[in-house]
């Protein structure tokens, strides 16, 4: 119920994202508009990136730093 009021009255987006599958699933309304759909692939996309390297998306010189 919270979510429906914050996407309708307060016209918030709303991300959903499943963790746990072999590849994320994410979840959108059929209400949803196009913004809240790339709302849901951004954060699938950086939880991939997260799987596959193994740390988390930054630039090479953060990455650099913490395998010192």
């Amino acid at each position: 119920m919270l979510a429906k009021e914050l996407t309708f009255v307060a016209r918030a987006e709303a991300a959903g994202l499943v963790l746990g599958a072999k590849a994320p699933v994410i979840l959108t309304s059929r209400a949803d508009k196009d913004r809240a759909r790339l709302a849901s692939c951004a954060p699938a996309q950086l939880y991939e990136y997260w799987r596959r390297e193994g740390h988390a998306f930054c630039d090479q010189e953060t990455v650099a730093k913490a395998a010192e």
